[in-house]
């Protein structure tokens, strides 16, 4: 039976001869799967039945209309896409899932509304075969887990957006490489990013991403380990509870990049932005680690290496975690604004002493010591003993009363 589409519904012929295979679309308060050349293939009250059927028989297909799911289906053919066409449409799950297990899946330009709980978008392959999956202007909201990707690899997101879930993205196992290109992780409640990648990468290039707020929150916006690499490149981080980036404890993530990023835990919020467990983390360009309320900017164990490059941290790193190497590195303008680099106070040099010992705080030695009195000096003043914990200021002629004396200690 050849059904004839609605003017509003019709696809051009092209498509079709290029890359579509087949249409979804809803039609007298059904569900109608109709092939490329127009044939009705398959027609049903179930949303699941149609599109389950329709993406294993035929692989590439455009669905039209909003439709919902009554029961979780699975798609088990390679290379199937599933798209929209001409405007977003809505796939309401109703807390089933949809588990894709080939390899080379595309979905693109549609809504996913999960119905509040479940696995939303399930891509699990079996792990000796070659991957691929590409997500393009999706959105998925109201889910336990938005997305999962197992065993997969070389994988991108494209402004994948995220709302109103417990974990965004889940990654487990991957071989290879996933990209995630802008987007926003919106709201959620444990983790927005879980990457365990089993030494592989995660590259985040302008990522918005949002925590929920939480008393008890531990596993951060972004959830790291495995022996994992992960860089971000520049994005805004808004830790409402927890911290922005947490490193498993158990299998710590290898390598932490974050170049010209800004990562934010908001005023209330008394969590670094940097815990956990990580061997090596390295912060560049003027990255931005903010924390009002929060003791550290970085409080995190961290193994192996230590590196801050021209970075702005509003508070000290915690050096007591840092087991490995360390170092941070201004160039031109003092553009670390951090009390771990520059300190700062006032000393008293007490009536009748001639010399006081000033704790400065820093995490290492400091290579510039400048020492202003703020009452007149009976004589000359230095200082003398600069040291990894403190200095002295020395006085050639005790004070008959106490000199205060504003220090300023730079590494």
């Amino acid at each position: 039976m050849t059904v004839r589409l609605p003017a509003t519904l019709r696809i051009p012929g092209y498509l079709f001869a290029k890359s579509i295979h087949a249409i979804v679309f809803r039609h007298d308060n059904k569900v109608v799967g109709v092939r490329w050349d127009g044939e009705k293939v398959i027609e049903s009250s179930s949303g699941s039945e149609v599109l389950e059927y329709m993406l294993n028989k035929y692989r590439s297909v455009i669905v039209l209309d909003d439709i919902e799911l009554d029961r979780d289906i699975t798609i088990d053919p390679s290379n199937v896409t599933l798209k929209s066409y001409g405007r977003v449409v809505t796939i309401k799950t109703n807390g089933f899932t949809i588990k894709f297990n080939g390899t080379k899946t595309t979905v693109e330009g549609i809504e996913f509304d999960c119905g509040g709980a479940g696995k939303c978008l399930d891509f699990a392959k079996p792990s000796s075969t070659p991957s691929g999956i590409q997500l393009r202007f999706i959105k998925v909201y109201n889910a336990g887990t938005a997305i999962e990707l197992t065993n997969n690899e070389d994988s991108d997101l494209f402004h994948v957006v995220v709302d109103n879930v417990d974990y965004g993205v889940v990654i487990n196992n991957l071989a290879g490489r996933i990209n995630i290109y802008g987007g926003l992780i919106g709201y959620a409640r444990k983790a927005g990013i879980v990457f365990y990648g089993n030494g592989a990468l995660l590259e985040l290039y302008g990522v918005s991403a949002e925590s929920a707020q939480a008393d008890d929150y531990s596993e951060g916006i972004l959830k790291i380990g495995n022996y994992c690499r992960v860089n971000i490149h520049g994005g805004w981080y808004y830790a409402n509870g927890g911290p922005v980036v947490y490193g498993d404890e158990s299998t710590p993530a290898s390598v932490l990049n974050v170049f010209g990023a800004y990562l934010f835990s908001k005023p209330g919020n008394t969590h670094a932005p940097i815990e956990g467990r990580i061997r090596y983390v390295n912060i560049y360009g003027l990255s931005h680690l903010s924390c009002p309320d929060a003791t550290y900017s970085i409080d995190a164990t961290i193994e192996v290496e230590l590196n801050i490059y021209r970075a702005i941290l509003d508070k000290d790193v915690n050096y007591s975690k840092i087991t490995g190497r360390r170092h941070i590195q201004s160039v031109g303008s003092k553009w670390i604004v951090s009390s771990s680099y520059i300190r700062k106070g006032i000393a008293t040099l007490p009536a009748g002493a001639t010399r006081v010992t000033v704790s400065h705080g820093a995490h290492t030695t400091p290579t510039i010591v400048i020492i202003t009195p703020l009452a007149q000096p009976p004589g000359r003043l230095w200082v003398e003993n600069i040291g990894t914990t403190s200095f002295d200021i020395v006085s050639d002629t005790a004070p008959s009363s106490d000199l205060p004396i504003a220090w300023y200690a730079e590494v």
